[in-house]
């Protein structure tokens, strides 16, 4: 639905707006995550499934209003299959399972920077399987950058929880192959809406599972919650994803990930407003490190490794 106005005057401008969209969807993606689970207690597997089931509701209800008529029922579902894919729902389900899972325990902003260094190993990780060899300083970045995220896990008073990092770092992980899975989608929209699609059977079975343990909210009351599940799902998810499958491939792979270093500001910035998150020294100091490496790894040229 948007890819065509990309081609037009001023399409460059859009395709940055779009991009500066899709970071503010992904750092509020956190701060809802943390009012429903911290200050209202949902449950984090109730949280992916009502996350997943409300994007796909907005997602298919978007593409029905705009196709339903025009081409039938049956067409459109045939047209949402081809364009997605199971590994890349299956890549968005573990994303959000991990993600939630993940939030129980993490402030925004730390939970982002981990989540934002697990999306660039991945990202350079596929430069690598696709044949770029990296070069001294892209090696040094590498090294810089996972000296930073050492320093923010060593154990001390201002540590995130490690086991938290960990499911942090595997959602990073499943974003970059959910990123990477979807480059070569013709319509990023109709993508989208199928991935969800697809992913609210793994949901569903979460949901179950969740059901099954009868675990009742910590603090706070469920509906607020679900308020805040729906936002993250409907809008920030939905809207977001859509947003960034369309943009994406208009980037390099580097430009991609280069440009990503933007959402852990934002999330630190929104934590403190809205949620009160405390920007410790170590979180500074670490996050410099990280973005230096991050940015001097991207910044160096690669090589082609021979055939």
């Amino acid at each position: 639905m948007l890819t065509r106005y990309f081609e037009r005057p001023g399409g460059g401008i859009l395709v940055g707006l779009l991009t500066l969209f899709c970071f503010l969807c992904f750092s509020l993606n956190a701060i809802l995550c943390r009012f429903a689970l911290m200050t209202y207690g949902m449950e984090p597997l109730r949280y992916v499934a009502v996350r997943c089931f409300s994007g796909a509701a907005m997602l298919l209800a978007l593409w029905a209003a705009a196709r339903l008529r025009r081409e039938g029922p049956l067409r459109l579902w045939r047209s949402l299959m081809a364009q997605s894919s199971w590994r890349c729902a299956l890549f968005l389900f573990c994303y959000m399972l991990f993600f939630a899972c993940g939030y129980v325990n993490m402030p925004s902003a730390t939970g982002t920077l981990v989540q934002n260094s697990a999306i660039q190993v991945s990202m350079i990780g596929w430069g690598v399987i696709c044949g770029l060899r990296p070069g001294k300083w892209q090696l040094a970045g590498l090294g810089l950058a996972l000296a930073g995220l050492a320093l923010l896990l060593v154990p001390g008073l201002s540590s995130p929880p490690l086991w938290n990092a960990l499911l942090i770092a595997l959602a990073g992980l499943s974003w970059g192959g959910y990123t990477m899975a979807g480059r070569g989608v013709t319509e990023p929209a109709l993508a989208t809406a199928g991935n969800f699609l697809r992913a609210c059977l793994p949901s569903a079975l979460v949901l179950l599972c969740s059901l099954l343990q009868e675990a009742p909210a910590r603090t706070g009351t469920e509906n607020q919650a679900l308020l805040f599940a729906i936002a993250s799902g409907a809008g920030t998810s939905a809207l977001g994803y859509t947003a960034w499958y369309a943009v994406q491939p208009r980037l390099s792979v580097v430009a991609a990930s280069i440009s990503q270093l933007s959402v852990p500001p934002i999330t630190a910035a929104l934590g403190f407003m809205l949620l009160g998150e405390v920007i410790s020294l170590r979180l500074v100091i670490s996050g410099l490190i990280i973005l230096a490496g991050i940015w001097l790894t991207l910044r160096a040229p690669a090589r082609r490794a021979p055939a």
